[in-house]
Order: structure tokens, then sequence, then C-alpha cells
């Protein structure tokens, strides 16, 4: 991760308080965990969707695939991301 990234994430964090490190650790952990786990497949869906596809159509077919592989509806993923895929897919970004 680059430093920039992680001085971001670290900007995000509660201050620590009165809390030992676990309990305030715990609480963190919790409180971002769904957000990297959210980032995460959508990296996953896009850049193997992209690397595979060799039609718009074969972008969706394997964008909404990947959806149902790792856990996420399709349709509000694909309302949100089809846009930048299909920049990205067609030589842009």
């Amino acid at each position: 991760m680059a430093w920039e990234a992680a001085q971001l994430f670290s900007e995000q964090m509660d201050t620590v308080g009165e809390m030992e490190f676990e309990e305030w650790w715990q609480n963190q952990w919790e409180k971002h965990y769904d957000r990297c786990e959210g980032i995460a497949k959508h990296v996953y869906i896009m850049e193997k969707s992209i690397k595979t596809a060799t039609t718009q159509q074969q972008l969706r077919e394997l964008m909404s695939a990947k959806c149902l592989e790792v856990g996420m509806a399709p349709e509000p993923f694909m309302t949100m991301a089809w846009p930048r895929a299909l920049k990205k897919f067609n030589g842009g970004e």
C-alpha cells in the first residue's frame, strides 16, 4: 500500500481515547472491514471482467457473473460500475 493511501486511511480512524489497544482495534476493524471488502470485490470484478471480455455484451455478462461469485447483487453494482467499466474496456483511464 502506498504511504499516501495508508495516511488517508489513518485519518479516518477514531482517536484512541481511553481505550486499550484491543478494544480500540476491534472497534476500528469492525467499522472498516465491510468497506475494505466492498472495495476488494469491486476491483476483482472489474479487473477480471475487463481482462477477459472481448465484447461489451460479454463484459456485461462477466461482470454479472463475478458479482454472484463474490456474493454481490449484480443490479446495483452494474448500475454504479457499468459506465466506468465500459470506459476502461474501451481504452480509457
